[in-house]
């Protein structure tokens, strides 16, 4: 979901004055916003890989019980059976990816809102958009990355 409001917010931000950005589809929007330089590539190719990810797990949970859930299994049977379908040996090495992904799409939701609200204002300097994965803050604790 923290991917989807990412898309939204540019959305409200950038999408009066740039209809380019008025599409639905998540990852068509995300390429959009790195053409646009709005994104680092780097950070639009790790977004669409968590995508992907997190959409396909959910995606196996709902096949599963068969209605439109999102939990994790609680049970080990229930894991295992989700780690299995995703490829993964076992519910640890399973829940280290779906971590990294979830991470990563936490701290960039958290960062894209206070950076777009000052880019609305015409203050945000774009720069090395890798600083999000690597979690690098510039001289005044900000995250600088985005345009």
């Amino acid at each position: 979901r923290e991917i989807e409001f990412i898309r939204q917010a540019f959305q409200l931000v950038r999408g009066g004055q740039d209809p380019d950005l008025r599409i639905r589809p998540i990852l068509q929007m995300l390429d959009r916003l790195a053409e646009k330089r709005l994104l680092e590539r780097l950070v639009v190719d790790e977004l669409s890989r968590a995508y992907r990810f997190l959409r396909l797990v959910e995606n196996r949970i709902q096949a599963w019980r068969d209605e439109q859930d999102h939990a994790l299994p609680a049970d080990e049977e229930g894991r295992a059976r989700l780690a299995a379908s995703m490829g993964f040996a076992d519910w640890p090495a399973f829940e280290q990816v779906l971590d990294l992904h979830r991470r990563l799409a936490h701290r960039i939701d958290v960062a894209v809102g206070g950076h777009l609200e000052r880019a609305a204002a015409g203050g945000a300097a774009r720069a090395a958009c890798a600083s999000v994965v690597l979690g690098r803050e510039d001289e005044r604790g900000d995250r600088p990355w985005l345009g």
